[in-house]
């Protein structure tokens, strides 16, 4: 019998499909999300960090910043950091100018 599948590798062709269906609909969920924190960002909506790279102002959402840096990470969620909203200078303008694209 060639051309036909047994149950299993049907049933297993299917559960594939149905994880990549998932998998492209996340993708286009959290790319939607990503877009409007984005877009508020680029609003100054709900910022609560501006950071100070030679002089340019970039403001930001502390948890973006903490989620994409293990050192903004540590700076924000540290005993000692208690201010609601947080101006800090950086002096490597690469990694700032990634993240504010």
């Amino acid at each position: 019998m060639t051309g036909v599948a047994s149950p299993e590798k049907a049933a297993s062709s299917k559960k594939k499909s149905e994880r990549k269906s998932a998998s492209k609909e996340e993708y286009r969920q959290l790319s939607s999300i990503m877009a409007g924190m984005n877009t508020l960002r680029k609003q100054g909506t709900l910022c609560d960090v501006t950071l100070v790279v030679q002089g340019k102002h970039f403001s930001a959402h502390r948890v973006v910043l903490a989620a994409a840096s293990h050192f903004f990470s540590l700076m924000f969620t540290s005993k000692h950091h208690t201010q609601t909203h947080t101006k800090c200078s950086c002096y490597d303008g690469w990694f700032i100018e990634r993240l504010a694209k």
